[in-house]
C-alpha cells in the first residue's frame, strides 16, 4: 500500500498566510507550502519539491510565480532567491527518480521550469 509522509516541524519563519487549522493543529497555507518549497529548492535539487511545484500550478493557475518568489525573499530575508532559482530550473533533477501514482508530464514539467528560467535571464540581461 502506498505510504504518505507527514513532517511535524517548528518553524522560525512567519507565515505569509493563515492557513487551516484541523483538530488544533496549524497546518500551512498552500502559499506558505510553495513559499518553503522554493527557499529549499534553492539549496538542493530533490525531485519532489519540482514535482510539487510543478502540479501546485498546473492545478491552480491564479498561482503566481513571481509574487511566490517575492514572498520567499520577504519570510526568508534572503536575496537572489529568483537568481538562483533560474539555474536550479535550468537543470532539474533526472527524470523518473519517484514513484508516481498520477501520470506526470515530464516535458511539460521540464518546460516550465526552463521558461521561467529563460525569462528571468532575459530580463536580467536586459536591465541595464
Amino acid at each position: 500500500t502506498p505510504a504518505m509522509k507527514v513532517e511535524f516541524t517548528r518553524c522560525p519563519f512567519s507565515r505569509v498566510e493563515a492557513g487551516p487549522v484541523v483538530d488544533g493543529i496549524p497546518i500551512d497555507s498552500l502559499q506558505d507550502i510553495l513559499v518553503n518549497k522554493l527557499m529549499a529548492m534553492t539549496d538542493r535539487s530533490d525531485p519532489k519539491d519540482y514535482i510539487d511545484v510543478y502540479c501546485a500550478f498546473r492545478t491552480r493557475p491564479e498561482l503566481d510565480l513571481e509574487k511566490l518568489i517575492d514572498k520567499a525573499t520577504a519570510k526568508f530575508g534572503v536575496k537572489g532567491v529568483r537568481y538562483i532559482l533560474s539555474g536550479r530550473f535550468l537543470q532539474p533533477p533526472p527524470r523518473g527518480v519517484l514513484s508516481m501514482h498520477a501520470q506526470l508530464d515530464q516535458e511539460g514539467m521540464a518546460r516550465f521550469y526552463s521558461e521561467h528560467a529563460r525569462a528571468w535571464i532575459a530580463q536580467s540581461k536586459a536591465k541595464p
